[in-house]
């Protein structure tokens, strides 16, 4: 995984992003955003996703085909997409440009630019990993076209492999890169946004898996966990949850008489006043599950979150 590939890096030469990886929660989708992303759109509450939106823990570590980022409130239970959030954000150079160009048009970078940057890098380089850090604010869908627009400043961002860091570049130094480029360097963090948002709706679930059986560190190892040893978290649906786990439906054993309560995730909801309500409020509703939410299976423990 990407991810144990940014451990690794982190490790060599950029310490200061231990305390980030050892804290972070760490979610996987398998699969190329621009893909995914589409085919959900139409569905987002746009309203919702501006005002609602929490990430399901302080620091998180998206996943995908595309890269690994890192995202982080910058207040605690930060609710909504306008407030600053930090990233940390990985790619390999020779990652192929089709797995996240969809987030072009939220950046103003075309495929053709993203393409150019990224044979730029490895032609300057041999197979070198890009590490980005910044923050994103300001984001928002906007009302009618429901594009995703935000404000975002790259701080630091380095160019390096296992050896040495070949290239780094502080916020003066990329004042000067061109401002296709560093479009370039926010897209994986809009994107990894957008992931969230789009699978955060109540029906999908959060599934943890980690080792049934503890893995002990070796003593006095200073390696951040990796991806075998941690937690991992992934959105699903019901359905999907008890194919992967082999759990029996609850509905096999239900009549017409006794139908199954609807299945949602913990989310919040905006009560508003012009509806009958004294005053506008966000309540958290409660999540709804039926039947077992947890097994192992080949040696990892797989339960249902129902408090995220």
């Amino acid at each position: 995984m990407l991810f144990d590939k940014l451990c690794g890096l982190a490790e060599r030469h950029l310490p200061h992003l231990i305390p980030l990886l050892e804290q972070v929660a760490l979610f996987h989708y398998p699969g190329r955003p621009h893909e995914f992303l589409p085919e959900h759109k139409d569905r987002i509450d746009y309203d919702q996703a501006n005002n609602l939106f929490q990430l399901p823990f302080p620091v998180v570590a998206m996943e995908d085909d595309a890269s690994v980022c890192l995202l982080m409130d910058s207040e605690r239970d930060q609710i909504g997409l306008d407030g600053r959030r930090y990233f940390v954000d990985m790619r390999s150079t020779d990652t192929d440009t089709a797995n996240y160009n969809w987030s072009a048009a939220q950046t103003g970078v075309s495929s053709e630019e993203a393409a150019a940057v990224k044979e730029e890098f490895a032609a300057r380089h041999s197979n070198p990993y890009v590490i980005t850090c910044g923050y994103l604010e300001d984001m928002h869908y906007e009302p009618g076209t429901g594009r995703m627009v935000s404000h975002g400043v790259v701080t630091s961002s380095y160019i390096l492999n296992k050896k040495e860091i070949i290239e780094a570049y502080d916020q003066d130094a990329i004042r000067n890169l061109p401002a296709a480029m560093v479009n370039d360097l926010l897209r994986n963090p809009v994107t990894a946004h957008e992931e969230l948002i789009m699978l955060s709706c109540p029906e999908y679930f959060i599934l943890e898996d980690f080792p049934a059986k503890a893995i002990k560190q070796k003593k006095g190892s200073k390696k951040i966990p990796r991806s075998h040893q941690r937690s991992m978290f992934t959105f699903l649906k019901p359905a999907d949850i008890r194919r992967k786990l082999g759990l029996k439906h609850p509905g096999q054993d239900r009549t017409r008489n006794s139908p199954i309560p609807h299945e949602r995730r913990r989310h919040l909801r905006r009560l508003r006043k012009e509806s009958g309500y004294k005053e506008d409020r966000i309540v958290p509703v409660k999540a709804c599950w039926i039947g077992a939410s947890e097994k192992v299976v080949k040696g990892r423990r797989y339960r249902v979150r129902l408090d995220l």
